[in-house]
């Protein structure tokens, strides 16, 4: 069998840290690992010595895609997950950026972190959602690009990063035994774990049954939470009074789209895609909140 090299980047993010690890476990026959990321010290460090993985320097940003070339020389897969940082602008710009490199460099086929129902376009009164706004946009715009290049396309496509809890309410959770969002009372959000979203995209870069497919990744049902819903198990695991209170969103366009679609029920699925493709079930929110310290700070 021809060796097979699979590209990671942001191999210490959120995700890629969980890919790396997963692509090690499943120590598929032939297949090498090269890990891209800012710091290669700190990753080697993490990893100690992996006789499959290189580390390498290089990023997914701006000024990062100008040297991507010997970063992809060989590569058979490239799975990429877009920094959360960048605008929906600097989106396109990268991943349109991070194809052109992939077509130079012969790589047929990338396997992307995107987002659940970005290409759900039903207007008001269809029974629908509106777009996820910019942000969805500048995702099904760089599907849209990478088909067009002749690049093969897995979409790996999450529901809300259960991260982003610990990111945006866990601090102010400890601190004020409070949370805010936008969301309102009534919408419901699903939350999935990142584990969980690597484990399916690691499925995807190992499974060439999955090229060309759009996983809609969640948690299970119970997993799927309104704010009022999410105050209630909070208060339940950490045994206090938690307030939730509903904030205006920032007047940024990203930002606005994006909410608005969580509002309008965007977030509001959970699909079986976890199970079928590891074999495990989704982790529950519940079992996520259990992981970390609610203590106050």
């Amino acid at each position: 069998k021809m060796s097979r090299l699979v590209v990671v980047f942001g191999a210490t993010g959120n995700v890629g840290a969980h890919v790396i690890s997963g692509l090690v476990k499943a120590n598929s026959a032939g297949l090498k690992i090269r890990a891209v990321t800012r710091d290669p010290d700190a990753l080697l460090k993490i990893l100690g010595p992996q006789e499959n993985v290189e580390v390498v320097k290089g990023e997914l940003s701006i000024t990062g895609i100008e040297h991507l070339q010997p970063v992809l020389e060989g590569a058979t897969r490239v799975f990429m997950c877009l920094p959360q940082s960048l605008s929906a602008v600097d989106m396109v710009t990268v991943s349109n950026g991070l194809v052109d490199a992939c077509k130079k460099a012969s790589v047929p086929h990338i396997v992307r972190i995107s987002s659940a129902r970005i290409d759900t376009y039903l207007g008001v009164g269809g029974g629908g959602f509106p777009t996820q706004g910019p942000l969805g946009e500048a995702h099904v715009a760089g599907e849209t690009y990478t088909k067009q290049q002749g690049i093969g396309l897995t979409s790996v496509r999450p529901t809300s990063f259960s991260s982003n809890f610990v990111t945006y309410d866990l601090s102010s959770i400890k601190s004020t035994n409070g949370f805010a969002s936008p969301l309102g009372t009534e919408a419901a959000v699903n939350w999935v774990a990142i584990a969980d979203i690597a484990a399916v995209a690691v499925r995807a870069l190992v499974d060439s049954s999955y090229d060309g497919k759009e996983l809609q990744v969640t948690g299970p049902p119970s997993s799927t939470l309104t704010a009022l819903q999410m105050k209630a198990l909070i208060e339940k695991k950490s045994g206090r009074t938690i307030e939730y209170t509903h904030v205006e969103c920032p007047p940024i366009p990203d930002l606005l789209g994006l909410w608005n679609f969580l509002r309008a029920g965007g977030f509001d699925l959970s699909t079986s895609v976890v199970l079928d493709a590891t074999g495990k079930a989704p982790q529950d929110f519940s079992d996520f909140l259990d992981t970390l310290d609610l203590t106050p700070a």
